[in-house]
C-alpha cells in the first residue's frame, strides 16, 4: 500500500480538481512533480490541446515542473 504525505495529498487533490482525473500517485522531486495516472485517463488529464495540464502547470504555489506519467496496462512499467 502506498503511504502519501500531506503534501502529496494536497497536490493530488488539486490535480484532480483541475483535470477531472484522479492520480494513482504523486512523486515529488526537487524540481518536478510526477503525477501517475491510468493510461486510459491520460487524454482526460492532458485535455484538448493540453488545456488541462497547462492549468496544473500554472499553479503559482506549485513552483515545480509538472510531469505526466501513465502506467502500462501490461506490466506496470511507466511510459511517458
Amino acid at each position: 500500500m502506498i503511504k502519501l504525505s500531506s503534501e502529496e495529498i494536497i497536490y493530488m487533490n488539486e490535480f484532480e480538481k483541475l483535470t477531472g482525473t484522479k492520480p494513482i500517485d504523486c512523486i515529488i522531486l526537487s524540481k518536478s512533480i510526477n503525477f501517475i495516472v491510468q493510461e486510459e485517463q491520460m487524454g482526460l488529464a492532458i485535455g484538448k490541446n493540453g488545456s488541462k495540464i497547462r492549468k496544473v502547470e500554472k499553479i503559482g504555489w506549485l513552483e515545480k515542473n509538472v510531469k505526466k506519467l501513465t502506467t502500462s496496462r501490461d506490466d506496470g512499467r511507466f511510459v511517458n
